[in-house]
């Protein structure tokens, strides 16, 4: 990648910057919104925790890093905080339909 530039595409609807993630426990794409968002702040609520091209909701990650790296919850809160943190990008229908 080259210094300076966001990853992402836009989004043919809105123009929103997103990035495209595998989302953990269903193996389905799901697009988010690129703008990072603070951990386990009223921001951050309903957003998935991106790891190398995978989306996690925060609870599984911390579950996830307890048993594989087997670290207290609070440690493993502060592994997750370390990441990224994307809010879903929705649609209504009637904005999508316009």
């Amino acid at each position: 990648m080259t210094k300076g530039t966001e990853p992402g595409r836009r989004c043919n609807t809105c123009d929103t910057k997103i990035i495209f993630a595998k989302r953990v426990g269903t193996d389905r794409y799901v697009p988010l919104e690129a703008q990072d968002r603070r951990p386990f702040a009223d921001e951050s609520a309903g957003c998935l925790v991106y790891l190398a091209s995978e989306a996690w909701k925060p609870a599984d990650l911390i579950e996830h890093f307890q048993t594989r790296f087997e670290v207290s919850e609070d440690s493993a809160r502060e592994l997750v905080c370390g990441y990224p943190w994307h809010r879903i990008h929705l649609h209504d229908h009637e904005e999508a339909t316009s």
